[in-house]
Protein backbone atom coordinates (compact mmCIF):
# COMPACT_ATOMS: atom_id res chain seq x y z
CA UNK A 1 0.00 0.00 0.00
CA UNK A 2 1.44 3.24 -1.06
CA UNK A 3 2.22 5.43 1.99
CA UNK A 4 1.24 9.49 2.62
CA UNK A 5 4.56 9.66 4.71
CA UNK A 6 7.61 11.70 3.35
CA UNK A 7 10.39 9.63 2.28
CA UNK A 8 13.23 12.53 3.22
CA UNK A 9 16.78 11.52 1.79
CA UNK A 10 18.38 9.56 4.69
CA UNK A 11 21.78 10.19 6.10
CA UNK A 12 23.67 7.35 4.56
CA UNK A 13 22.60 8.77 1.15
CA UNK A 14 24.10 11.87 1.73
CA UNK A 15 26.73 11.04 3.34
CA UNK A 16 28.90 11.86 0.57
CA UNK A 17 28.40 15.79 0.83
CA UNK A 18 29.54 15.70 4.41
CA UNK A 19 31.78 18.81 4.29
CA UNK A 20 30.62 20.26 0.97
CA UNK A 21 27.90 23.31 2.06
CA UNK A 22 30.38 26.12 1.19
CA UNK A 23 31.52 24.20 -2.48
CA UNK A 24 27.69 23.48 -3.28
CA UNK A 25 26.90 27.55 -2.71
CA UNK A 26 29.67 28.31 -4.75
CA UNK A 27 28.22 25.61 -7.58
CA UNK A 28 24.74 26.98 -7.33
CA UNK A 29 26.40 30.50 -8.07
CA UNK A 30 28.69 29.89 -10.61
CA UNK A 31 26.86 29.62 -13.57
CA UNK A 32 25.62 33.15 -13.05
CA UNK A 33 29.18 34.36 -12.49
CA UNK A 34 30.03 33.09 -15.49
CA UNK A 35 27.18 34.45 -17.69
CA UNK A 36 27.74 37.92 -16.23
CA UNK A 37 31.97 37.59 -16.87
CA UNK A 38 31.22 36.46 -20.34
CA UNK A 39 28.71 39.34 -20.74
CA UNK A 40 31.24 41.85 -19.23
CA UNK A 41 34.55 40.77 -21.29
CA UNK A 42 32.30 41.08 -24.68
CA UNK A 43 31.26 44.25 -23.62
CA UNK A 44 34.71 45.42 -23.07
CA UNK A 45 36.24 43.67 -26.50
CA UNK A 46 33.32 45.53 -28.61
CA UNK A 47 32.98 48.78 -26.83
CA UNK A 48 29.58 48.30 -25.39
CA UNK A 49 26.60 49.87 -26.51
CA UNK A 50 24.36 47.00 -27.29
CA UNK A 51 21.73 46.05 -25.16
CA UNK A 52 21.54 42.24 -24.13
CA UNK A 53 18.22 40.46 -24.70
CA UNK A 54 16.33 37.56 -23.00
CA UNK A 55 18.02 35.28 -25.88
CA UNK A 56 21.03 36.32 -25.71
CA UNK A 57 21.15 35.62 -21.64
CA UNK A 58 19.42 32.31 -22.44
CA UNK A 59 22.00 31.53 -24.91
CA UNK A 60 25.36 32.20 -22.63
CA UNK A 61 23.34 30.88 -19.20
CA UNK A 62 22.21 28.03 -20.79
CA UNK A 63 26.14 27.06 -21.88
CA UNK A 64 27.63 28.45 -18.59
CA UNK A 65 24.81 25.39 -17.04
CA UNK A 66 25.88 22.66 -19.39
CA UNK A 67 29.70 23.55 -18.18
CA UNK A 68 29.02 23.52 -14.79
CA UNK A 69 26.81 20.81 -14.92
CA UNK A 70 29.43 18.99 -16.63
CA UNK A 71 32.20 20.02 -14.40
CA UNK A 72 30.05 18.86 -11.40
CA UNK A 73 28.98 15.61 -12.92
CA UNK A 74 32.70 14.99 -13.38
CA UNK A 75 33.77 16.47 -10.00
CA UNK A 76 31.82 13.81 -7.95
CA UNK A 77 32.42 9.89 -6.98
CA UNK A 78 30.03 7.46 -8.11
CA UNK A 79 27.99 7.77 -4.64
CA UNK A 80 28.31 11.61 -4.58
CA UNK A 81 26.56 11.48 -7.95
CA UNK A 82 24.30 8.66 -6.65
CA UNK A 83 23.07 11.85 -4.29
CA UNK A 84 22.78 14.77 -6.21
CA UNK A 85 21.74 13.90 -9.40
CA UNK A 86 19.01 11.81 -7.70
CA UNK A 87 16.58 10.85 -10.70
CA UNK A 88 14.27 8.19 -10.27
CA UNK A 89 11.23 6.79 -11.95
CA UNK A 90 8.31 8.64 -10.79
CA UNK A 91 4.90 7.17 -9.05
CA UNK A 92 1.65 8.11 -10.04
CA UNK A 93 1.24 10.11 -6.27
CA UNK A 94 4.38 11.91 -7.71
CA UNK A 95 3.35 13.12 -10.84
CA UNK A 96 0.04 13.87 -9.18
CA UNK A 97 1.82 15.88 -6.59
CA UNK A 98 3.91 17.47 -9.60
CA UNK A 99 0.86 18.47 -11.62
CA UNK A 100 -0.75 19.89 -8.54
CA UNK A 101 2.51 22.15 -7.45
CA UNK A 102 2.33 23.13 -11.15
CA UNK A 103 -0.71 24.81 -11.17
CA UNK A 104 -0.31 26.09 -7.69
CA UNK A 105 2.74 27.98 -9.04
CA UNK A 106 0.96 29.42 -11.83
CA UNK A 107 -1.92 30.52 -9.46
CA UNK A 108 0.30 32.22 -7.13
CA UNK A 109 1.83 34.27 -10.06
CA UNK A 110 -0.52 37.11 -10.11
CA UNK A 111 -0.69 37.41 -6.51
CA UNK A 112 2.45 37.38 -5.31
CA UNK A 113 3.55 39.61 -8.03
CA UNK A 114 0.55 41.83 -7.47
CA UNK A 115 1.65 41.67 -3.32
CA UNK A 116 5.34 42.61 -4.31
CA UNK A 117 4.56 45.85 -6.73
CA UNK A 118 1.51 46.97 -3.67
CA UNK A 119 4.49 47.49 -1.38
CA UNK A 120 6.50 49.34 -4.24
CA UNK A 121 8.63 47.36 -5.50
CA UNK A 122 9.15 47.71 -9.52
CA UNK A 123 6.66 45.03 -11.83
CA UNK A 124 7.96 42.58 -13.78
CA UNK A 125 9.01 43.25 -17.41
CA UNK A 126 7.93 40.81 -20.09
CA UNK A 127 10.31 38.95 -22.04
CA UNK A 128 11.24 40.52 -24.87
CA UNK A 129 11.42 37.99 -27.70
CA UNK A 130 8.67 36.33 -30.28
CA UNK A 131 8.93 32.70 -31.31
CA UNK A 132 8.28 33.25 -34.86
CA UNK A 133 11.94 32.82 -35.56
CA UNK A 134 13.35 29.32 -35.15
CA UNK A 135 16.64 29.80 -34.16
CA UNK A 136 15.28 31.93 -31.14
CA UNK A 137 12.84 28.84 -30.21
CA UNK A 138 15.79 26.76 -30.24
CA UNK A 139 17.70 28.51 -28.18
CA UNK A 140 14.96 29.37 -25.46
CA UNK A 141 13.29 25.58 -25.64
CA UNK A 142 17.31 24.38 -24.90
CA UNK A 143 18.54 26.99 -22.74
CA UNK A 144 15.15 27.82 -20.30
CA UNK A 145 13.45 24.69 -20.88
CA UNK A 146 15.71 21.69 -20.57
CA UNK A 147 19.21 22.98 -19.50
CA UNK A 148 17.98 25.25 -16.88
CA UNK A 149 15.26 23.35 -14.89
CA UNK A 150 17.87 20.39 -15.34
CA UNK A 151 21.33 21.98 -14.10
CA UNK A 152 19.36 24.12 -11.46
CA UNK A 153 17.93 21.46 -9.73
CA UNK A 154 21.28 19.24 -9.72
CA UNK A 155 22.99 22.15 -8.30
CA UNK A 156 20.57 23.90 -5.52
CA UNK A 157 17.91 21.11 -4.33
CA UNK A 158 20.58 17.91 -5.15
CA UNK A 159 23.65 19.35 -4.10
CA UNK A 160 23.74 22.25 -1.76
CA UNK A 161 20.31 20.74 0.00
CA UNK A 162 22.07 17.72 -0.20
CA UNK A 163 25.22 18.93 1.95
CA UNK A 164 22.83 21.13 3.95
CA UNK A 165 20.96 17.94 5.36
CA UNK A 166 24.28 16.07 5.63
CA UNK A 167 25.42 18.41 7.94
CA UNK A 168 22.86 18.17 9.46
CA UNK A 169 20.31 20.97 9.52
CA UNK A 170 16.52 20.34 9.40
CA UNK A 171 15.13 19.79 6.11
CA UNK A 172 12.97 22.97 7.24
CA UNK A 173 16.00 24.98 7.47
CA UNK A 174 17.73 23.50 4.93
CA UNK A 175 14.79 23.85 2.43
CA UNK A 176 14.26 27.25 3.49
CA UNK A 177 18.33 28.22 3.04
CA UNK A 178 18.19 26.87 -0.51
CA UNK A 179 14.84 28.62 -1.25
CA UNK A 180 16.26 32.29 -0.23
CA UNK A 181 19.58 31.64 -2.20
CA UNK A 182 17.50 29.93 -5.35
CA UNK A 183 15.10 33.54 -5.52
CA UNK A 184 17.83 35.63 -4.91
CA UNK A 185 20.05 34.46 -7.88
CA UNK A 186 17.19 35.59 -10.08
CA UNK A 187 17.66 39.32 -9.43
CA UNK A 188 20.05 39.74 -12.40
CA UNK A 189 16.79 38.14 -14.83
CA UNK A 190 13.92 39.28 -13.49
CA UNK A 191 14.71 42.08 -11.09
CA UNK A 192 13.21 42.17 -7.28
CA UNK A 193 9.88 41.37 -8.02
CA UNK A 194 10.89 38.22 -9.63
CA UNK A 195 13.10 37.57 -6.70
CA UNK A 196 10.23 37.31 -4.58
CA UNK A 197 8.09 35.04 -6.87
CA UNK A 198 10.74 32.64 -7.56
CA UNK A 199 11.14 32.36 -3.48
CA UNK A 200 7.76 31.73 -3.21
CA UNK A 201 7.59 29.31 -5.73
CA UNK A 202 10.66 27.57 -5.29
CA UNK A 203 8.97 26.36 -1.94
CA UNK A 204 6.99 24.15 -4.42
CA UNK A 205 10.23 22.11 -6.10
CA UNK A 206 11.84 21.94 -2.43
CA UNK A 207 9.09 20.62 -0.96
CA UNK A 208 8.74 17.91 -3.49
CA UNK A 209 12.53 16.90 -3.45
CA UNK A 210 12.17 16.52 0.52
CA UNK A 211 8.77 14.74 0.16
CA UNK A 212 10.06 12.19 -2.26
CA UNK A 213 13.08 12.04 -1.68
CA UNK A 214 14.16 12.60 -5.55
CA UNK A 215 15.04 15.11 -7.89
CA UNK A 216 12.36 13.82 -10.58
CA UNK A 217 9.01 15.92 -9.34
CA UNK A 218 10.97 18.79 -8.78
CA UNK A 219 12.66 19.00 -12.60
CA UNK A 220 9.62 17.89 -13.86
CA UNK A 221 7.65 20.86 -12.34
CA UNK A 222 10.56 23.20 -13.15
CA UNK A 223 10.98 22.17 -16.55
CA UNK A 224 6.76 22.44 -17.28
CA UNK A 225 6.74 25.64 -15.27
CA UNK A 226 9.44 27.27 -17.39
CA UNK A 227 7.89 25.75 -20.64
CA UNK A 228 4.75 27.62 -19.86
CA UNK A 229 6.46 30.15 -18.85
CA UNK A 230 8.94 31.15 -21.68
CA UNK A 231 7.34 29.37 -24.61
CA UNK A 232 3.62 29.18 -23.85
CA UNK A 233 2.70 32.43 -22.48
CA UNK A 234 4.47 34.38 -24.94
CA UNK A 235 3.18 32.79 -27.36
CA UNK A 236 -0.04 33.60 -26.42
CA UNK A 237 0.16 37.09 -25.00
Amino acid sequence: MATLQPQFPSAESLAPLRGRVAESAAFAYLPIALTSLAFAVHAVTTGGGRAYTSVDASLVYGAALAVVGAGLYLRLSESGRRAVFAFDRPSAREVAATLAALVAGVLLYPVVTAAAEAVGLPPMEGFDYALSDPTTVAIIVVGSVVLAPLVEEALFRGYLLGALLARGLHPVAAGAVVVVLFGAMHIVSLGPTGVVYTTVWGILPTALRLYFDDLTSAWLLHALNNLYAYVLVVALF
